[in-house]
């Protein structure tokens, strides 16, 4: 695993929490995640975190995964 590459993720995490948290209600209203929400965790590289690097993943380890969950879930359950 990287550090760099969990740190950056997890950084990337903290970026979108205001956003995502912004749209927590409309998450709730449409009861699915937004598909702005969904780019955003593409675009930010959070998707594909656990998936091994040979998929086109990060590879990162289950922790990072579940970190990266942890933050999201604190601003919008429908997304982590």
């Amino acid at each position: 695993m990287s550090t760099r590459s969990a740190a950056e993720r997890i950084g990337r995490t903290e970026e979108l929490l205001p956003v995502i948290a912004a749209r927590a209600a409309k998450a709730e209203e449409l009861r699915r995640v937004p598909e702005e929400t969904v780019r955003d965790l593409i675009d930010a590289g959070l998707i594909r975190v656990a998936n091994p690097t040979r998929y086109g993943g990060y590879g990162l380890d289950i922790d990072t995964s579940f970190e990266i969950g942890w933050r999201l879930g604190r601003v919008c359950g429908a997304t982590a």
